[in-house]
């Protein structure tokens, strides 16, 4: 049976899809439309000769992005945070704009306090807080005891989309045809160039855009929410957890010692895989 494996790219040199890796970045390559700047001189070029991919073959050469990890679950958080304030949309459509209305105060501007009469900000901080409650956070999560700590874009071990896909980063390294890139040189023109040297196809692609920039201001109010917290001014009496603050909390000191260990497999690959590409 063939391995799953998602990817953007040609027969001859391709690059692996994974949450929080610019996947954003890679889908504006095969769709431009869709997200908005053409960024190729020829769409329709485009797409004929860079296409995605979900199966795995060994005579392809495949590029798998890396970053540190711990950036890369943050970033996962930042998103799955933000998401589980739509998770309410779905049975409550009338407070539709009291959650973008915050969301909106949370990335795009500095929040003096949580301590306020504004709404749309106390809204805000009820969802965080139900978020990170401890009492909450271990339930109802299909056939594991996981927290949503660990799920979705927070899945730090995985680094490939393919949700078929288990393969660790350590299995990754071991195959002669995988190389690694960090995620900050994936617009970095000079890969492009070593693309286009492995495959001219790639010769219509003009740019890879960094796209899906983490909002300015999203940790800066973060730190505030857990100072006040930390203070007594706010979710007096909840016990709350985070992956991000000092924690007794067993389980979240698990999730921080498995990402230490999945540093240290990036960190190796840093250091001594000879298909660690160096711009």
């Amino acid at each position: 049976m063939k391995m799953t494996f998602a990817s953007v790219g040609t027969d001859k040199i391709s690059i692996g899809i994974s949450n929080k890796m610019g996947s954003t970045s890679l889908r504006v390559i095969i769709d431009p439309h869709q997200f908005g700047p053409v960024y190729n001189t020829d769409v329709h070029k485009t797409l004929n000769s860079i296409k995605k991919n979900d199966t795995y073959d060994e005579n392809t050469k495949y590029v798998i992005l890396i970053r540190d990890v711990m950036d890369k679950y943050k970033s996962g958080y930042k998103q799955d945070l933000l998401g589980n304030f739509d998770d309410h949309l779905m049975s409550h459509n009338h407070i539709y704009n009291r959650c973008n209305s915050f969301r909106r105060i949370f990335t795009t501007k500095k929040i003096d306090s949580f301590v306020t009469d504004d709404k749309n900000i106390r809204w805000g901080m009820n969802q965080i807080v139900n978020s990170h409650d401890i009492a909450d956070i271990y339930e109802s999560v299909s056939q594991t005891n996981s927290t949503w700590f660990e799920k979705w874009h927070m899945n730090f071990k995985r680094w490939n989309h393919s949700q078929e896909n288990d393969m660790s980063l350590i299995e990754f390294n071991k195959l002669k045809n995988v190389y690694f890139l960090e995620l900050k040189d994936l617009s970095n023109p000079k890969f492009l160039i070593w693309l286009q040297e492995k495959d001219e196809k790639w010769k219509v692609v003009k740019e890879i855009p960094h796209n899906n920039k983490t909002p300015e201001y999203f940790w800066k109010n973060m730190d505030l929410f857990w100072k006040e917290y930390r203070e007594g001014k706010i979710a007096k009496g909840v016990l709350l957890g985070s992956p991000f603050y000092p924690t007794e909390n067993p389980e979240i000191k698990d999730i921080l010692k498995d990402i230490e260990l999945e540093q240290e497999v990036v960190d190796n690959i840093r250091k001594y895989n000879k298909r660690y590409i160096k711009l």
